[in-house]
């Protein structure tokens, strides 16, 4: 009875000394995912989900520069299944893919898919931004968009440029700002981005033309209280130092009577600039900032307050708080002392403090310019 029960489990087809592979009651599903608009790979960056959706099973890969993506199951029985392949980049999003899969028990125990590519939705069509509004610091501007497919939700960021590079204002997203003091003297900026359901988001971006402009303010005073403290203040705040030749001024000094004009080169972001001339502190005026040039005024009536001698410009910027300076020197006019004007300012000095020794030195001297 035993044997024939033994021979009875022996399939027909199986001879004796044969062994038979024994079916596997389980599989591993694998494969590789990618992105791709026709021919053309569009992107193997974006997260992927994909999800046998009758087991509830999911994971994720993201797409390597080589052929996709891969992705693998464990442990998936015989059955009818749907896979399903989702991008998880917002702004990369494409249609979702749908994979019917059928696994008998025929089919090896390392079940391979064919690769799957997913194809991005479109771009979303049409789209303009404008800004108005006066550009000018503590003011309101407005982002206007138009264009956009009714339905279309729009995410809003606003920004800076400095001409050569630029940054996001952050927690900004609303069609409206203020103005704030971080962007005076920069170019405003505003990048739209648009979503709307079916469809690839579009960035649609304004750069101003012109520059963002801080409100002349009164001035706050000298920064320091004379030029015995100067070259430390210049120190520490990484003072730009300019020579009289670079601001455009004469090497061998300025006539008391006459009127000059200063060009300073100044990068940092200020529509207005306040100056000061050292050695005694005196206010020159609040100048404005055109074009990346600062041009102070220097009026005969300014010099003619200035003793004879070396000088320092010092200019603050009243948003960004930066220093630059500019030494120059004044010299005696021939109408008021009778020097050549033209004469080195050093040798004028020399006669000027020559005169003064000898004038001390002589009691008779002193008592005759009493007399």
């Amino acid at each position: 009875m035993t044997g024939t029960s033994l021979a009875d489990a022996v399939p027909a087809h199986a001879e004796a000394g044969v062994t038979v592979a024994a079916v596997p009651a389980v599989h591993s599903v694998s494969g590789r995912v990618g992105i791709r608009d026709g021919e053309e790979q569009v992107s193997y960056f974006a997260t992927i989900r994909v999800q046998i959706v009758e087991l509830g099973l999911e994971t994720e890969t993201t797409g390597d520069p080589g052929d996709g993506g891969g992705y693998s199951f464990e442990d998936v029985p015989d059955g009818d299944y749907t896979l399903e392949f989702v991008s998880q980049d917002a702004y990369a999003p494409t249609a979702t893919a749908t994979v019917p899969v059928s696994i008998t028990p025929q089919d090896p125990a390392e079940f391979e898919l064919a690769n799957v590519d997913l194809a991005p939705l479109p771009d979303l069509p049409g789209g303009e931004v404008q800004v108005t509004g006066d550009q000018i610091v503590g003011h309101t501007v407005q982002g206007e968009v138009s264009g956009f497919p009714a339905g279309t939700r729009v995410e809003y960021q606003w920004g800076f440029s400095t001409g050569q590079s630029g940054d996001t204002l952050e927690d900004v997203n609303d069609p409206t700002l203020v103005v704030p003091r971080s962007v005076a003297g920069y170019f405003l900026a505003l990048t739209v981005t648009a979503f709307l359901e079916g469809y690839t988001p579009t960035s649609e971006s304004y750069f101003s033309a012109v520059r963002t402009v801080d409100p002349q303010r009164d001035p706050i005073g000298a920064p320091v209280a004379d030029s015995a403290e100067l070259d430390e203040f210049l120190t520490l705040a990484g003072a730009t130092r300019g020579t009289s030749e670079s601001a455009g001024l004469p090497a061998g000094g300025l006539d008391p009577a006459e009127d000059y004009s200063a060009a300073i080169a100044w990068q940092s972001p200020d529509s207005f600039v306040d100056v000061y001339a050292f050695s005694a502190p005196v206010f020159v005026g609040t100048f404005a900032v055109t074009d990346g040039t600062l041009t102070v005024g220097l009026s005969s009536d300014l010099l003619s307050e200035i003793e004879v001698g070396v000088h320092t410009l010092v200019a603050v910027g009243q948003s960004s708080g930066a220093v630059q300076s500019v030494a120059f020197a004044t010299g005696p006019t021939l109408a008021s002392t009778g020097f050549d004007a033209g004469l080195p300012l050093g040798i004028a000095m020399v006669l000027l403090l020559l005169g003064a020794a000898l004038l001390l030195s002589s009691p008779t001297a002193r008592l005759r310019s009493l007399n």
